[in-house]
């Protein structure tokens, strides 16, 4: 396709959308390559959860325990929106491509890490890999699909996540309990290692399977092959996006440890950085040829209603995924194993929840509808996860687990497919990104800010600083402390509904935006 020549948008002819055409055996060979990279990749956002109190007790870092699934997250929210507009310049492949190499690239280091600090740089080195393969399969789709084809395919994707997210904590709870132990290197208390090392050749087999059938796809930006390279990249903007995200997210994390906290001069420095940093970014991105963040998305008040949706559901997501298995291990007194199992009926309701919501969607329309419900549904069970004691039953935490999941998993395609449907479709890859961006930093405030309640909680209740090891901690204090932090579950919930107002029905948005 001539690339001087305007993209259909998201509305038009469905025969525009290569999918359309492509032979059945040629779409189930791509998706296929698509879903293995989705699996991979979306299996570390939480495979690590039930090994967290063996890898505190290994590396000694309870200080430092949210920075393991923190430092993901970090790096996935910096390059989402980078790669995703260079997707929409230079196409996705090689970014598919060269994000895999990097998650292997990170997985080797985490194996062989011999401290908290390693650990952490190959958890951040794993979410730059994560973010550039998860939002690039999530905008391969929106290439290949028409809009009323990407329902079910997203639904899919959205099941593919929950699978992840279902096998990831049984697995790491199995590899930290029997993973094999080889000499003095993979001890009794470094079993968790294998969770790593288990996982390079599924990546290297990920790369097989995208470098055999993953398309090579041209740019579909309007910038045009003839524009100058340096003036297609928005270098500043790369810059500035990447320090301000780093510099918030950090002011996040530092705010709920207690060396520093919320009133601190560190934090509050980080803080007005972050802020300067973010107005220097939109004001780059006013002025350059071709941004990184094209503006005109958020004069769509449903995009800006979508955006909060993703940042509540990615909150409630990683609060509930990385505090539950600490919760059912060290104040109900199951083992990493068996916490791992009592996760996955809440990833089974994530999957039913994306399924269903997908295809539903896809099927019907009423998009605004079917977000609220899943807020709804989200803020009922996040209720009931408040609620709970330390003399709870295993079966009430199942059941929140099992509601705030569906609610959750509801969402998750919900969010994409309104985002693609709604935009222009050469800014399909931006438009995605940066939603994808928003539930990224929700996942970030999920693990940080139910780090922080949970912290000051505990370190009130017994009088001192938090300590720095699970060993001895006396359980009530720490169960308290932990249904305190899902009061934030409770808050997502909320923030959620009130968005769904500002939600509009994408025909309505594309319909507006042919006017103006």
């Amino acid at each position: 396709m001539d690339q001087s020549v305007p993209t259909p948008t998201a509305t038009q002819d469905d025969d525009a959308y290569p999918g359309a055409t492509m032979p059945k055996i040629v779409i189930f060979s791509i998706v296929g390559s698509l879903m293995m990279t989705m699996l991979l990749q979306a299996l570390f956002q939480t495979v690590l959860s039930t090994a967290l109190p063996k890898i505190i007790i290994s590396l000694h870092g309870l200080d430092r325990f949210t920075w393991v699934m923190t430092a993901y997250f970090l790096g996935m929210t910096a390059i989402v929106p980078i790669v995703g507009r260079l997707s929409d310049q230079f196409g996705a492949r090689r970014f598919l491509l060269a994000g895999v190499v990097i998650f292997i690239g990170g997985t080797l280091l985490g194996g062989f890490a011999n401290s908290m600090d390693v650990l952490i740089a190959a958890r951040a080195i794993q979410g730059i890999g994560g973010g550039m393969g998860m939002t690039l399969v999530m905008i391969a789709l929106g290439d290949l699909f028409s809009p009323k084809d990407r329902g079910r395919w997203q639904g899919l994707f959205g099941a593919t996540f929950g699978v992840a997210s279902i096998v990831g904590p049984v697995i790491g709870g199995w590899f930290t309990d029997n993973g094999p132990l080889v000499g003095g290197f993979v001890t009794e208390a470094t079993r968790w290692r294998w969770i790593f090392f288990a996982m390079v050749p599924v990546g290297l087999l990920t790369f097989a399977a995208l470098w055999r059938y993953m398309p090579a796809t041209r740019g579909k930006s309007h910038d045009g092959p003839r524009m100058p390279l340096y003036k297609r990249i928005d270098l500043a903007g790369a810059v500035l996006s990447t320090s301000g995200t780093v510099t918030l997210l950090l002011a996040l994390v530092w705010g709920g440890q207690p060396q520093h906290g919320w009133g601190s001069v560190e934090v509050l420095s980080l803080f007005a950085s972050a802020a300067i940093l973010f107005a220097a970014f939109i004001a780059v991105e006013r002025v350059v040829a071709s941004p990184l963040l094209p503006l005109i998305l958020f004069t769509d008040r449903s995009y800006i209603g979508n955006a909060l949706i993703a940042l509540s559901a990615g909150t409630a997501m990683m609060g509930i995924a990385t505090y539950m298995p600490l919760f059912m291990q060290n104040v109900l007194g199951m083992t990493a194993t068996s916490s791992g199992a009592t996760i996955t009926p809440m990833m089974l309701s994530f999957i039913t929840g994306a399924t269903i919501s997908g295809f539903l969607v896809g099927r019907f329309g009423h998009y605004r509808r079917a977000a609220m419900v899943a807020a709804i549904i989200l803020l009922v069970g996040g209720g009931m996860l408040a609620l709970m004691t330390p003399q709870s039953s295993v079966s009430h935490a199942v059941v929140a687990i099992v509601i705030a999941g569906l609610g959750i998993g509801s969402m998750f395609p919900l969010i994409t497919l309104l985002a693609q449907a709604s935009a222009p479709r050469h800014l399909l890859g931006a438009a995605t990104a940066n939603v994808t961006y928003f539930r990224s930093t929700g996942q970030v405030m999920g693990v940080a800010v139910v780090g922080t309640v949970v912290t000051h909680s505990l370190a009130v209740r017994l009088g001192g600083p938090t300590p720095t090891n699970l060993l001895g901690l006396p359980t009530e204090p720490l169960g308290f402390a932990i249904i305190d932090g899902f009061m934030v579950v409770v808050a997502a919930g909320v923030i959620a509904l009130l968005a769904t107002t500002l939600l509009r029905e994408p025909a309505a948005t594309a319909e507006r935006r042919e006017r103006a």
